[in-house]
């Protein structure tokens, strides 16, 4: 199984990389980030905050009616230490707003789950929301072939990443 892990130092400093891998995607020339502890886990999240939970943080991307969410859940590889964390989660969802900011729909994700069995789920892998069942739930996986060297560092990690955002832009945001 693919592990990333990050010392308190890197992963302190990891929220300020989210710039550069974000940037094809941002209406605006930054985005807020925050750190964000939560039942011995970290969420590294990009966006404003709308409401309490991490996941109804929201930025403006260069599509006028398209908002987005990034995020990262880190977890401990020692519970009591807390010195070293392992990324588990790193999930870019895009929403559709249609009329107002509560009026969205959840259309398209980039995710990575290095720590599922599943290697379709490791690396980066779509969902299609907007599509018919049973596409939303499948993940349609990026880079299988790859997913060595994905987890080698996080600077492979961030250049896949930017890779996985660049074609969004690219071949979805761009036809809107």
């Amino acid at each position: 199984m693919p592990k990333l892990i990050l010392d308190d130092y890197s992963l302190d400093r990891r929220a300020a990389q989210f710039h550069k891998f974000l940037n094809p995607l941002l209406r605006e020339n930054s985005v807020p980030f925050f750190k964000m502890p939560k039942f011995n886990k970290i969420y590294l999240v990009a966006g404003k905050k709308l409401a309490e939970d991490y996941r109804d943080y929201r930025f403006l991307t260069k599509s006028k009616n398209i908002r987005a969410l990034y995020f990262e859940e880190w977890s401990p590889i020692d519970i009591k230490k807390q010195d070293k964390w392992l990324l588990t989660k790193s999930y870019l969802t895009l929403y559709l707003n249609e009329k107002t900011d509560h009026d969205e729909i959840e259309f398209l994700c980039l995710h990575s789950d290095p720590t599922d069995p599943s290697p379709y789920k490791q690396v980066f892998h779509l969902h299609i929301k907007a599509a018919d069942h049973p596409i939303p739930k499948s993940h349609i996986s990026l880079g299988l072939v790859y997913i060595n060297d994905i987890f080698k560092t996080i600077e492979e990690y961030n250049k896949n990443l930017t890779s996985g955002i660049k074609m969004i832009c690219d071949e979805v945001l761009s036809r809107l």
